[in-house]
């Protein structure tokens, strides 16, 4: 059917009876939502009612199929709630992901956010002297141990001349 006889006078009424029924199929629909789904309810949602067929979006890929499988038993609740306004006859759902949940990029904590890394370097040498550790004898650039001279680095170097 083309644009300009959807428009002409006599589909008017049909055209409005149609998006009528829609609108009140889904919001029957939304009513009922939690009985129809239980506790999936609020990884679903209804995309769009069309030709007795409901179009559902799911925001976790899991569920697709476990749905399919449950398919015949939720088109009878459906049914059910609709009270014969509409029989739905199939039921389609797709995986959609929700754009509105951004992950969480990982942050330092506060305080070491706020300081220079000379303040930060300072911090990690005060941390290795309660450890009871002192830089390498030999390089300066290694912490050990107190009980050692040299660290690992040096002690292979020297086995290696």
């Amino acid at each position: 059917m083309q644009v300009s006889h959807i428009f002409s006078s006599k589909h008017i009424p049909r055209v409005v009876k149609q998006v009528m029924k829609t609108v009140q199929i889904n919001q029957m629909l939304n009513k009922k939502w939690e009985f129809i789904f239980g506790k999936l309810a609020q990884d679903l949602s209804l995309l769009f009612y069309k030709q007795n067929i409901i179009y559902l979006g799911c925001n976790n890929p899991l569920w697709v199929t476990e749905i399919d499988y449950y398919k015949l038993e939720i088109i009878k609740k459906m049914n059910y709630v609709l009270n014969k306004k509409t029989t739905v006859k199939g039921l389609k759902i797709r995986y959609i992901q929700n754009k509105t949940v951004k992950k969480k990029e990982p942050t330092l904590p506060p305080s070491l956010m706020s300081k220079s890394l000379i303040e930060k370097i300072k911090e990690k040498e005060k941390s290795h002297l309660k450890k009871n550790q002192k830089l390498c004898f030999k390089c300066q650039k290694v912490y050990i141990p107190n009980t050692k001279i040299k660290c690992t680095f040096c002690d292979n170097d020297e086995i290696n001349k």
